[in-house]
């Protein structure tokens, strides 16, 4: 495992180097206090802990001086009693092109369409180590969508900033068969409803969450167009999520922090 961890070093040595003239930071936690059963008669504490640091970070401009849109990253994260590493991770804009056909020019101005992927390392705390060929287990992959569409009244330098009725989706697949869906909706200048349903080894979990956005001037100051719809700021998220087998209710509190120098 020491050797994964040297390895994963090196590769972010290297992207750092190759690709860091802009680099995107994303830190996220999530807990979930105390849950409750349905029936109210009983309650546990710490049902769910998240966390997850990525770093990102791409050339501004390519050799031919256009402006680049995909990152590469890596991550660091603890969550269903897994210690991850994404080690190798890659992300790109499949709307980036300006296609030739002026619907599909059109759509591409106001929607946006990322993908991404990542090879990832996973331990278990308090697990036998393993050896051999079952050293593969220790190995993950993940592949993500993020689609979002800027509404109408946010199509102006005037409103861009607020996104109000913006809305998106994220699908999110690990080979280890844990899948995450979400739904945002922004009815407010800096609310969003946040829509969650996902499957992790302990079970199926629905939510419905508030986000919170503090930086009123989260979109200004963005040196390439390529990110004038990523956020630079913190943001509180709180809400409730339901688990199916054993069923459990549960009030989740978090938090996230967007920072970039670009």
């Amino acid at each position: 495992m020491t050797r994964i961890y040297y390895i994963a070093f090196i590769l972010s040595c290297f992207c750092l180097s190759a690709n860091g003239q802009t680099i995107r930071s994303v830190s996220q936690l999530e807990v979930s206090p105390i849950g409750i059963n349905p029936s109210l008669s009983t309650s546990s504490y710490l049902n769910y802990l998240y966390g997850e640091q990525t770093l990102m970070y791409r050339r501004r401009f390519n050799n031919d001086h256009i402006e680049k849109d995909s990152y590469w990253f890596n991550s660091i994260y603890y969550k269903d009693s897994l210690v991850g590493l994404k080690f190798l991770g890659f992300e790109f804009n499949f709307l980036h092109e300006k296609p030739e056909s002026k619907w599909l020019s059109k759509f591409r101005y106001w929607n946006r369409l990322r993908i991404g992927f990542s090879l990832n390392a996973e331990y278990k705390l308090g697990q036998t180590w393993y050896t051999g060929e079952d050293i593969l287990y220790y190995f993950n992959s993940t592949t993500y969508v993020d689609y979002v569409h800027i509404s109408r009244s946010s199509r102006s330098d005037k409103t861009t900033r607020f996104k109000r009725g913006s809305w998106g989706l994220h699908f999110e697949f690990e080979y280890s068969l844990r899948w995450l869906s979400d739904l945002y909706i922004k009815p407010f200048s800096f609310a969003i409803l946040h829509f969650r349903y996902r499957k992790a080894f302990t079970g199926t979990y629905a939510g419905l969450l508030l986000e919170w956005q503090f930086n009123r001037n989260a979109y200004d100051n963005c040196a390439v167009e390529a990110t004038k719809d990523q956020y630079n700021g913190f943001t509180l998220i709180a809400g409730l999520e339901y688990r199916h087998q054993p069923q459990l209710i549960m009030f989740t509190l978090g938090g996230k922090l967007d920072l970039r120098n670009h």
